[in-house]
């Protein structure tokens, strides 16, 4: 998931009537100040990384695919990441703030979470219209496609959960103190949302392997876009694999911020397996003419002869109608002797050619003696 706090010091320089307008400065230990510098700089590079795959995405024209989903998903990627930069910088500046800075972590969970259902839904789309071609009806099986779907809806739910158990621990800590029982609550369903998303990316490392095998002797006219959703799949996997190792490891076992050190790896992590995530689905989506004219549900028109008659109803040309048994009269060349073509529906025998005459000044054989 998103990084969470951690990494710094505080302390209040002032006070007003409301305690959102109280002031704190940002701060970090310099005993660590370089690793949190140089996972800042790979979420830079993440954020440069969003930005890239959203211009190549834009650049896609392919009706049918999830093109839309996917470029929402890299948008709210980018906001998630710019609010973890914007973050980060306010501590390497050591710089003096309000309480209203809890707004931007507000909006990077936000935004990391949406992005995250968003993947979900473009992975899962992407796998579908795979399915479809490797049936005849061109339509992938209804059961998985309701099963994805409803895992979709509970996705959102948790994730919305999460996000406003979140909001209220941040509400919590500013105008009170925080309960021990919201505490738990929130980070136990942090937690069970975590593995939930990495059981999920499991699920679709599983499909993108099926479909990858299948590619190989099916219809496929490429195997380029079943492959590249296959990588992205992995990484995707592995990406959400680390986030459930650390929310088993600190969150549920421990319930402790974690190590600086393991904040500046899991930037560089998240960092490749994202790149290699969006890398996976862009090439995927971009190579996807490559696949090449399948039975799909778009295209099923195309393959079943569907298409729409020459004539509309009711205007076919007028052709004379004959009895059972009948054929209309044969038509000769004018002053043509109707003796000298076949009759209707026989073969014409072939004429036994005439032996050719003799030339006259051709020499007679001799008799014998």
């Amino acid at each position: 998931m998103s990084p969470r706090r951690g990494g710094y010091s505080s302390y209040t320089s002032g006070y007003d009537s409301s305690p959102w307008s109280e002031e704190t400065q940002l701060g970090l230990d310099y005993s660590v100040r370089g690793l949190y510098i140089a996972g800042f700089a790979f979420d830079i590079l993440t954020a440069i990384a969003f930005v890239a795959f959203l211009i190549w995405s834009c650049t896609i024209r392919n009706r049918g695919l999830p093109l839309k989903g996917l470029i929402f998903t890299l948008f709210a990627y980018i906001l998630s990441e710019l609010c973890t930069i914007i973050y980060g910088a306010l501590h390497i500046a050591e710089a003096y703030v309000t309480e209203y800075y809890r707004v931007i972590l507000m909006l990077g969970i936000f935004f990391n979470l949406l992005a995250t259902v968003l993947a979900f839904y473009v992975f899962w789309s992407l796998i579908h219209r795979l399915l479809g071609r490797l049936i005849d009806s061109g339509k992938p099986y209804a059961a998985v496609t309701i099963i994805h779907w409803i895992l979709l809806g509970i996705l959102s739910a948790v994730s919305l959960a999460d996000w406003a158990l979140y909001v209220a621990w941040e509400v919590r800590e500013v105008t009170m103190s925080v309960s021990m029982e919201l505490t738990l609550a929130w980070v136990d369903l942090d937690s069970a949302l975590t593995i939930i998303v990495w059981l999920l990316s499991m699920e679709i490392m599983a499909w993108t392997i099926f479909v990858t095998v299948k590619a190989g002797t099916h219809r496929f006219l490429s195997r380029t876009p079943a492959i590249s959703l296959f990588v992205g799949s992995v990484c995707f996997f592995a990406v959400n694999l680390m986030w459930a190792i650390l929310a088993i490891r600190y969150n549920l076992e421990n319930n402790k911020d974690y190590p600086v050190y393991l904040m500046t790896a899991r930037s560089v992590i998240a960092f490749v397996f994202l790149v290699g995530t969006f890398m996976g689905i862009v090439l995927c989506c971009a190579k996807w003419s490559s696949l090449g004219t399948g039975p799909d549900k778009y295209e099923h028109a195309a393959v079943t002869g569907q298409y729409p008659s020459q004539y509309p109803p009711g205007q076919y040309p007028a052709y004379p109608q004959y009895p059972q048994g009948q054929h209309p009269p044969a038509q000769y060349p004018h002053g043509a002797s109707p003796y000298q073509y076949p009759a209707y529906g026989q073969v014409p025998s072939a004429p036994v050619p005439a032996p050719a005459p003799a030339p006259a000044h051709s020499p007679q054989p001799h008799s014998p003696q």
